[in-house]
């Protein structure tokens, strides 16, 4: 197909109308699927191509589209295709922005330079790429020889900071950074950095700035134009299509900033959400301030060691009010929620959390005070930075009124510790609104950027939440539908597992230990374990040390390891990697690396109040009652990880292998079966299989007995 199409290079006609678009898109699919499988008869998925002619009729035409591509789609390549017909087209720019910073690795490593590369082959052009993270997220050249104990008003060249750093090979950070500071290739990321035993994330923390606690133009390395930051911005400035997060993403989103859709002079007029299920989330994340007395203390102490003799008795009186601000919390921990359209005056919790509440801002001031404004000591500018937002919160606190659609209230995070929140409880359902206040004007204007939001789990409501209600919504079928038929599920119905016919988190880590260990060894390893939480992922792995042979290899994966450690388990297919729930999305190893996936029970929703402000809203909109309102809340979001988690196990056609879901409760017309429409939820999510075992023994055998990809 690619050899047909030589008039889209550079020099032939010119390609405008839809219809041509959609053809060129389809030859940039057709490449990259067959750069992708090495296979020169390759081709897309039906769903693939459906979906890449759906996004650049929606492109052309600047409007709104949300999509339900199941796992196996193709999604990225069809997104990324369609952009790519666009930008060569139209010379239009493009932000996908997707659920986590290991997500947007894998489109930016894997999908996009193949992506370019058949865009190259079918145009002779290729598109340029970038991705946006914070500006913590890449190594200050300054703040690194702060901690040196170097000084310096010009900038040094990152060859010889590395050649400093040889000196201090005792240090596993320093010693890590030597062989990569001023190395050509390296751009000065974070997530490079192997975070465990013995580099922490608070050795990494020491030699990142913030964007507020960065130097700005009285840096000498912004200069010298050798900033890691600096020169990711730039290419992100230059770039076709720039690759960032939801987080980044939610912060334009409830601010002014111009982090994402509006920066640099050429504004994206194409916007992708992949992974669009999560948005919601992240934006109400972002749309909370926290208020932590552990955090004011921290960063008390943070400002009395960054270099400058403070007043002891200023010092004193700030630790002092954050003590009794901490007290006022807890003496109003037995209030869940404080409607803002209370006068703050006519409630005893008000008057005494305000009051302790002003004080503390006046102390911590004082202490903000005493550290040199104009300073270029990192070490101040972060304690100044930091003092600063816990002000501007309080502040928020203090400024929170009758009229507000705000909600305040006062969690126990730990033991005697008491947070509190202030949130606003209107914004996640208006994220329409809010996307068309970023990108201009109302769909389908002439300078209106259109909208996409794609995911495996979409539901139509979620995405009518995010795209407004005047979108065009698609669902499609998988197309592994054949090897889900070839593949089993496992749900034991084992009351062992339970106490007493109720659910116990001890009785059933044990029990859970033993079948794992059974699976795994039955699978000859090539598992993925998912644990809902990290202490049971831990307690897991642990076991599993002492009950797997040492021809089965064992790998720990927790939230904020280095991608190294999924690489690690990728490149040996007998590996069995042990993960949380972070890793419930985005992993993708094809073939019998992955052909045991083992999830010890269905995810738990934490019950806070945003969740209890999700219910109160569908109550009042929906018309339904409270418990179907909780049901909707708690159960479809467990759904949505749920089937997430599930989809780990089949990433190609060819895929065979066993899921098994550690939870009884999901066995049907069981005492201890969860409720409908729960259970209706959770079954729903994990889909059709070719068969399915209720005895651990039958799944023991079948894993024995089958013949999967790669064996």
């Amino acid at each position: 197909m690619t050899r047909n199409l030589r008039s889209f290079r550079h020099g032939g006609r010119q390609v405008s109308t839809l219809g041509e678009k959609i053809k060129l898109g389809g030859a940039i699919l057709q490449e990259s699927v067959v750069l992708a499988t090495g296979d020169p008869q390759a081709a897309p998925r039906t769903q693939q191509s459906s979906l890449m002619r759906q996004m650049i009729a929606s492109i052309e035409e600047r409007r709104r589209y949300g999509a339900q591509a199941p796992t196996g789609s193709g999604k990225s390549f069809a997104y990324l295709s369609a952009i790519a017909a666009h930008v060569i087209t139209d010379g239009r720019k493009a932000v996908v922005s997707t659920e986590t910073k290991q997500l947007q690795s894998q489109i930016v490593s894997k999908d996009l330079p193949m992506v370019s590369e058949a865009a190259r082959t079918v145009t002779g052009r290729g598109i340029s790429f970038a991705t946006l993270k914070g500006r913590q997220n890449y190594i200050c050249l300054y703040a690194l020889l702060t901690q040196l104990n170097v000084s310096t008003e010009t900038a040094i060249e990152p060859s010889t900071i590395g050649a400093m750093l040889q000196r201090n090979m005792d240090d596993p950070l320093y010693a890590w950074l030597a062989s990569h500071v001023g190395k050509q290739g390296w751009n000065g990321t974070t997530e490079d950095i192997p975070i465990g035993k013995y580099i922490s994330q608070q050795d990494i923390e020491a030699i990142t700035v913030s964007s507020q606690e960065c130097l700005g133009s009285k840096c000498p390395f912004r200069d010298a134009e050798t900033c890691y930051a600096d020169l990711a911005l730039q290419a992100v400035m230059d770039a076709d299509v720039v690759v960032t997060n939801h987080s980044l993403l939610a912060i334009e989103m409830v601010t002014t900033a111009p982090i994402v859709l509006r920066r640099g002079e050429r504004k994206a007029d194409i916007i992708v959400i992949d992974e669009a299920h999560s948005l919601e989330s992240v934006v109400r994340s972002h749309e909370s301030v926290s208020i932590n007395p552990t955090s004011i203390l921290y960063a008390i102490k943070q400002a009395t060691t960054a270099g400058v003799t403070l007043n002891r008795a200023i010092v004193n009186q700030a630790e002092r009010s954050s003590i009794e601000f901490q007290r006022a919390l807890a003496g109003a921990s037995t209030i869940e929620v404080i409607p803002s359209s209370y006068h703050r005056s006519n409630t005893r919790f008000h008057y005494a959390l305000d009051k302790r509440a002003v004080e503390l801002v006046r102390d911590l001031e004082r202490v903000q005070r005493c550290l040199p404004e104009e300073s270029t000591n990192t070490s101040i500018i972060k304690a100044r930075t930091r003092l600063s937002g816990i002000i501007a919160a309080l502040s928020e606190f203090l400024q929170v009124t009758e009229e507000a659609q705000t909600a305040i209230w006062v969690e126990e995070r730990a033991e005697n510790t008491y947070v509190l929140v202030v949130q606003s409880i209107q914004l996640s359902t208006q994220l329409y609104s809010a996307l068309n206040d970023r990108t201009g004007e109302t769909p389908g204007g002439e300078h209106c950027a259109s909208i996409a939001a794609v995911s495996a789990t979409l539901p139509e409501i979620t995405a009518r939440n995010i795209l407004g209600t005047d979108l065009q919504y698609e669902s499609f079928s998988s197309p592994f539908t054949l090897a889900y038929q070839a593949s089993r599920i496992l749900i034991p119905c084992d009351p062992h597992s339970l106490a007493d016919g109720k659910f116990n988190h001890a009785v059933h880590q044990e029990w859970a230990a033993s079948v794992i260990s059974d699976l795994v060894i039955a699978n000859n390893g090539s598992a993925l374990i998912l644990s809902t939480s990290s202490s049971g992922a831990q307690y897991f792995y642990q076991e599993l040390l002492k009950m797997l042979p040492e021809s089965i290899p064992l790998i720990f994966y927790q939230d904020g390891s280095s991608k190294s450690v999924v690489e690690s388990w990728k490149s040996d297919h007998r590996s069995v990697l042990v993960a949380t729930r972070g890793m419930m999305t985005g992993v993708d190893a094809p073939g019998i690396t992955c052909s045991l996936v083992i999830i010890d029970r269905v995810p738990r929703v934490p019950t806070g109040i945003t969740n209890e402000l999700r219910v109160e809203s569908l109550i009042a909109h929906s018309d339904i009652s409270r418990y179907l309102a909780e049901a909707r809340v708690y159960g479809g979001d467990a759904a949505i990880l749920l089937e997430q988690a599930a989809g780990r196990l089949i990433r190609s056609s060819n895929d065979r292998g066993l899921l098994a879901v550690l939870d009884p409760r999901l066995c049907q017309k069981k005492k201890f079966s969860y409720r409908s429409p729960y259970i209706r939820y959770y079954r729903d999510a994990l889909g059709t299989w070719g068969g399915e075992f209720t005895e651990v023994s039958e799944a023991v055998n079948w894993l024995e007995k089958c013949d999967r990809i790669g064996s």
